[in-house]
């Protein structure tokens, strides 16, 4: 049986094994259902079960290079950070070390600027205090705790107006 280009993925395929199931051709003088169908629905499921181990196996070689991908990632994130850290303290015995004077060399260059920085000790700060004087200078940001959410509905079956808890599968390769 040569399979259509309608027919190459599931979706056709299924198409097809529905049509052949649904649809049998049946001989009218016999009545029988003509056989050379069940050939050419073996030969569809074959193609199909064929298929769908090619997914998974793609789907499993996916996920381990994935794996791989995320673990060099970490790897690199980590190094980036001690890296950042090393130029840090770096940064800081210079300065710690030297006077406060700007120096110019072939290989290097010292050069000082002045900044000011907002430090906050939130144990202290009254922010309704701060919302009262000038709103803008106080940013919450409100979000629903979806974990308190399951456990209300869990517990008491309520859920708050404006929230739905929608079943989902997810399926797993393996």
């Amino acid at each position: 049986m040569e399979l259509t280009r309608y027919s190459k993925n599931l979706y056709g395929i299924n198409a097809h094994i529905k049509d052949i199931t649904q649809n049998p051709i049946v001989d009218h003088e016999t009545g029988e259902i003509i056989s050379d169908r069940y050939d050419e629905l073996s030969e569809l499921e074959a193609t199909k079960d064929e298929i769908v181990r090619h997914v998974a196996l793609s789907y499993k070689d996916l996920n381990g290079e994935i794996d791989k991908w995320d673990k060099e990632y970490k790897r690199l994130g980590a190094e980036l950070d001690r890296l950042k850290r090393l130029k840090e303290r770096a940064l800081r015995y210079v300065s710690e070390n030297v006077d406060k004077e700007n120096v110019k060399t072939l290989e290097y260059e010292f050069k000082w600027t002045k900044s000011e920085s907002v430090y906050v000790d939130d144990i202290n700060v009254d922010f309704e205090e701060l919302k009262r004087i000038n709103p803008d200078l106080v940013r919450i940001k409100e979000e629903v705790n979806k974990v308190k959410v399951k456990e209300l509905y869990k517990q008491m079956n309520i859920l708050p107006k404006g929230i739905e808890i929608k079943p989902k599968q997810s399926l797993t390769i393996r």
